[in-house]
């Protein structure tokens, strides 16, 4: 039953004490933490499980967020600094952990203000001339089919955080489904970013997910060319078992919890 599996695994979550490596260069709990604060924060809107337990239990990863953040707000999956030592955020883990961020505040969670303008801000100054946005804050460049998977996710976060708009957001899904035929081609290949435009196959799915979400801020009557893609996407990566896989590395497990919650946005 779909209730007793959520109720277990929040269970789970609420159990569950992430601690970053500093001796790793890639460490990805941020996505850890950014995951479970917005799963804790849709239980309370729900009125899944107790509420004050809830609210408690997202403050302690809205702490370590705030204790993690990069120099200009945003986070990061690996640790790199630039040419004057500032640490480097990326956009991927920056603009979920917005969505994270307010999610959090408005399920009654003590999330500062000034964390979620930092954010905006980390995101804003990544945005390009073309509509698009830039991969980390020491290379905001490169080729539109590149970032067409991580732009509606970007432009959905600063319109959450009504730093953005839905110009902004159509645009940005503009450039998905003029590239969406091609980028796909990634599908399946464990060596990453070797396509021209360095494409890495392990955000193909996480690309969808997001974007699929952010459909639901365009008017109803805009949505239908955007999702017909989307799905036509999504049903590309479907396994000879009935799973998903963008990356043999990430696996079907993951890749099937994506593609269904994609699937369900679009089928709401």
């Amino acid at each position: 039953e779909v209730a007793t599996a959520i109720r277990k695994a929040l269970d789970v979550v609420l159990r569950t004490q992430l601690a970053s490596n500093p001796e790793r260069q890639f460490d990805y709990t941020v996505g850890g933490r950014v995951f479970s604060l917005r799963f804790l924060a849709a239980c309370a809107r729900e009125g899944v499980g107790d509420a004050a337990r809830l609210k408690t239990a997202m403050n302690a990863p809205v702490r370590a967020l705030g204790a993690e953040a990069r120099t200009d707000g945003g986070w990061a999956y690996a640790r790199l600094q630039s040419g004057n030592g500032e640490d480097v955020s990326i956009v991927f883990p920056t603009a979920v952990g917005l969505l994270g961020l307010l999610e959090a505040r408005d399920a009654g969670a003590k999330v500062p203000e000034e964390m979620i303008e930092r954010a905006a801000g980390a995101i804003l100054a990544l945005k390009r001339r073309d509509g698009t946005f830039g991969y980390m804050s020491i290379a905001s460049g490169g080729d539109p089919a590149e970032a067409s998977l991580r732009s509606p996710l970007c432009a959905y976060a600063l319109l959450r955080a009504e730093k953005g708009s839905v110009a902004s957001l159509r645009k940005t899904l503009d450039v998905y489904l003029e590239h969406h035929e091609h980028v796909r081609k990634e599908r399946g290949k464990t060596l990453c970013h070797t396509s021209p435009e360095g494409v890495a196959s392990y955000y193909l799915l996480y690309g969808y997910r997001f974007a699929t979400e952010a459909l639901a801020e365009l008017p109803k009557g805009e949505r239908r060319r955007y999702a017909e893609a989307l799905l036509d996407d999504l049903l590309y990566f479907r396994t000879e078992d009935g799973a998903f896989c963008d990356n043999p590395g990430t696996g079907r497990c993951y890749g099937a919890g994506m593609a269904l919650e994609s699937i369900r946005r679009l089928l709401d």
